[in-house]
């Protein structure tokens, strides 16, 4: 995947774009996933904060907006992102 910078809104940006263009998106149920894979629980956040809260204290409760996540993180963030897409991608039929 080729995209023309290196942060975590931008891919965060692809990936729902991708997703919003299909009629059955490969991520149908990704959010709840997410949720309960990293906070244990399922959660009414989007995603893309639940990921951002590995890395940035205050994202869920709305103090930081995604835009601006620190520099330093978002190549962390990013890997995280697509280590969980696969992984979720390709884990076995329910």
């Amino acid at each position: 995947m080729h995209l023309m910078d290196d942060r975590f809104s931008t891919m965060v940006a692809f990936i729902e774009g991708f997703c919003t263009a299909l009629r059955n998106s490969p991520l149908s149920g990704f959010r709840d996933w997410v949720s309960i894979r990293i906070l244990g629980r399922r959660s009414s956040l989007h995603w893309t904060y639940v990921i951002a809260s590995t890395k940035v204290p205050g994202i869920p409760d709305g103090d930081r907006p995604v835009d601006f996540i620190p520099r330093e993180v978002e190549g962390e963030l990013a890997d995280l992102t697509l280590d969980l897409v696969g992984e979720f991608t390709n884990r076995p039929a329910a």
